[in-house]
């Protein structure tokens, strides 16, 4: 994220901005209507483990680096 506000100024810039502009597509932000549909498959636990993983790791990194809060 610190490189992205770098924009063109970032040696990362051409990498950047390939990567995608959303993620909508990604289950983790799925919208609840969506999450429903998927209710009876084993996508809701694998969902439900990235998204606490996720958070752990951000736990993490925001004890370690608290400017990131």
């Amino acid at each position: 994220m610190e490189e992205r506000r770098k924009g063109k100024e970032s040696y990362y810039s051409e990498y950047i901005d390939i990567l995608p502009k959303s993620f909508e597509a990604y289950p983790i932000f799925y919208t609840p209507t969506e999450m429903e549909l998927l209710v009876n498959t084993n996508m809701v636990k694998q969902v439900d483990n990235k998204i606490t993983d996720m958070r752990q790791d951000y736990d993490i990194i925001c004890k370690e680096v608290p400017e990131y809060t």
